[in-house]
């Protein structure tokens, strides 16, 4: 019997061939186009979380914000009051207020210009992915928030070395947390690492 010779189209061996190239190829490129978008999530979260530490900073460092931030209402406790200033007029019961041993009191940060920027009491707010203020922040593990997915914690604290310490010189503690939810890829960011700390 005579071979049948078609020089014409794929065979069998060639079309798996070829198919197996395909799917290499092609899933080498989705696992490309998904790292790359993990690495645009990851990069847009750094530069969400560096806006908001920038914002924070700049108006605590400005006089006017922290002068603001001193004398509002949420931040005039009685322990805030005379050691959360420099002014030598104001006293305690009696005598003036000894502040030592004064540590992570929760301070409500204002802007410049006298507005309430962030008040790290209220649980829900926190920051969008692109650094500015957003409300629903969700601490529940596993239940965060995509568009609102870290938040921050604002303590200040004396700086004595002994009792009886007056007018003592301030620290201020900013921390990060992030919460991402169960149902979006995990990012392995480390929001700590651009916790800080200054002293006024």
């Amino acid at each position: 019997m005579k071979a049948l010779n078609n020089n014409y189209g794929f065979n069998l061996v060639q079309l798996l061939i070829a198919t197996s190239v395909f799917t290499i190829v092609s899933l080498g490129v989705m696992n490309l186009i998904l790292y790359y978008t993990k690495m645009e999530q990851q990069q847009r979260l750094l530069s969400g979380i560096i806006s908001a530490r920038y914002t924070i900073i700049s108006y605590l460092q400005h006089e006017r914000g922290w002068a603001f931030t001193m004398t509002a209402p949420e931040n005039n406790e009685p322990v805030s009051a005379d050691c959360l200033t420099s002014d030598t007029s104001i006293t305690g019961t009696g005598s003036n207020f000894d502040c030592f041993g004064v540590a992570d009191v929760e301070l409500v940060v204002y802007s410049p210009s006298g507005d309430a920027y962030y008040d790290p009491d209220n649980a829900s707010l926190g920051f969008n992915r692109d650094g500015a203020i957003c409300d629903t922040y969700d601490s529940t593990a596993g239940s965060g928030d995509f568009n609102c997915p870290f938040r921050a914690e604002v303590y200040w604290r004396t700086l004595c070395t002994a009792s009886p310490c007056y007018y003592p010189g301030i620290e201020v503690e900013v921390r990060f947390e992030m919460n991402q939810s169960d149902g979006e890829k995990r990012l392995a960011f480390n929001p700590e690492n651009y916790n800080f700390v200054f002293q006024k």
